[in-house]
């Protein structure tokens, strides 16, 4: 069984809707997967709705404070409860400051002399929560850079004249606090930038860490395995795929968890 654990839907910032994520996984020939949008988790039942076939896990990614105001560490959630009445508070608080932060980010291109419509990103964001990756493909769309990425990193990231500090986000430590009460596994998403955090987030009750990742090197994949080891870790990995939003072409199949860490990811879940 091939498994991808990290993918995003139209309900956070990718491109792709649920039926588009199944058919995809389809042809990747992925057996299960887990729906992890950005402090949501709307889209889930759309996509279990149609994939009776895969294994579906339910998830979240939730974004928060990292060592620097240009940095954020990133918490995966697994089979959380999506009604647990102190993560959605949480996760209200988080979509309000999102708002906040864009409207910021609008009023800054504006006086900075780029025409951007607030009301066109909440349309282009719909039904999802929103954020920069919504402003930056408005703006890729507006002629105003040669692809997403780009106006992103020239407009909206950390130094530009869009940038805006994100405010109101959770600790690490409180984010796994709440995906485990609850129910659900926290994960240290995409640790290559910050691999020395591991060890503080476990004392917090981190209970794995995403070694597969399309940014992550065979070198530090070792070393992650390594560290899952040293600390009884769950190994997790995912595409981390947004669609057309980040790529050329819908990035699921590029990074995965094979059959042997799938069975493994399994058996120590069956075993907790």
């Amino acid at each position: 069984m091939k498994s991808d654990l990290h993918i995003h839907t139209i309900y956070s910032d990718s491109t792709l809707t649920p039926f588009e994520v199944v058919s995809c996984v389809k042809n990747a020939g992925i057996s299960c997967i887990s729906i992890t949008d950005h402090e949501t988790m709307e889209g889930i039942p759309f996509v279990q709705a149609i994939a009776s076939d895969l294994v579906v896990i339910p998830g979240i990614e939730i974004g928060c404070e990292g060592g620097k105001k240009s940095e954020e560490v990133h918490i995966l959630g697994y089979f959380v409860d999506p009604e647990n009445s102190k993560l959605k508070e949480m996760l209200s608080f988080i979509h309000e400051a999102r708002e906040k932060r864009v409207e910021l980010i609008v009023k800054k291109l504006i006086s900075s002399g780029i025409k951007i419509e607030l009301d066109e990103i909440r349309k282009s964001a719909s039904p999802g929560t929103i954020g920069r990756l919504h402003i930056a493909s408005l703006l890729h769309k507006q002629g105003f850079g040669s692809d997403v990425l780009f106006c992103f990193q020239r407009y909206l990231s950390f130094g530009s004249i869009g940038w805006v500090e994100r405010e109101s986000l959770p600790t690490p430590d409180l984010a796994i606090y709440l995906i485990k009460t609850a129910g659900g596994i926290p994960v240290f998403a995409h640790p290559y930038q910050m691999i020395n955090l591991i060890p503080q987030l476990v004392k917090a009750g981190l209970m794995g860490i995403e070694v597969f990742h399309p940014k992550i090197t065979k070198e530090t994949q070792r070393f992650l395995i390594q560290k899952a080891g040293q600390y009884n870790l769950f190994i997790t990995g995912g595409s981390d795929c947004h669609g057309k939003m980040k790529e050329e072409e819908p990035g699921i199949g590029k990074s995965f968890l094979d059959d042997e860490y799938s069975a493994k990811f399994f058996w120590k879940l069956e075993n907790m």
